[in-house]
């Protein structure tokens, strides 16, 4: 799955799902706080949440663990269902192993507990804005990536690669046809055993 945040923009979108109104007003004043970059957008229940996704670009999930339609927890198993690859925070104050579990289970990037007299919203801020920039460079990575791959299909050489250890990495299908080779089938493989008699060349 790709990346479905924005990819450039010096602002991060936060989706923010908690029905406590209050606690989520108290949310979003602090991470803006933290930096003026966040744009924070509250919602207080799953459905909501799918529904903003559809029509707006998001950078992160932060999700607290007890919604009205469900948890936390179903967020991001619908998340996943639905191929949304974007970083995801569970932020709860019923922190547990069993949540902490689920939550790991369920693909959440970070889990983040809250704990009174300690401050979870600069640490929020900070795991946000690392998961965003992990998220974009890999997104940046796999499209300069996507467009490589693509310009040595168009090649009319044939063109394969090895990594150290001399085992192909890439095959393209010019080359695949000049030895006869499935490029499936020589992934991986060692180049001296695949084509013995090019050893001592």
């Amino acid at each position: 799955m790709t990346y479905t945040g924005g990819e450039t923009s010096d602002c991060i979108h936060v989706l923010y799902v908690n029905d406590d109104s209050d606690f989520a007003e108290l949310a979003e004043t602090k991470l803006v706080n933290i930096s003026s970059g966040f744009e924070v957008t509250a919602v207080g229940a799953v459905e909501a949440a799918l529904d903003l996704l559809v029509t707006s670009t998001v950078d992160c999930v932060v999700t607290s663990y007890s919604l009205p339609d469900g948890t936390g927890i179903d967020l991001l198993d619908r998340l996943q269902a639905e191929q949304y690859e974007i970083p995801t925070i569970l932020f709860t104050g019923r922190g547990s192993e069993r949540i902490a579990s689920e939550a790991t289970q369920a693909g959440v990037s970070d889990y983040i507990p809250i704990h009174a007299g300690e401050n979870s919203f600069e640490l929020l801020g900070r795991r946000i804005q690392t998961l965003v920039e992990a998220a974009r460079k890999q997104a940046v990575a796999e499209r300069l990536s996507d467009r490589f791959q693509r310009t040595l299909e168009r090649a009319t050489d044939g063109i394969y690669a090895v990594n150290d250890d001399w085992r192909i990495e890439y095959i393209n299908e010019k080359m695949a046809r000049r030895v006869d080779r499935n490029p499936d089938d020589i992934i991986g493989a060692s180049i001296w055993e695949e084509f013995p008699s090019i050893v001592g060349t």
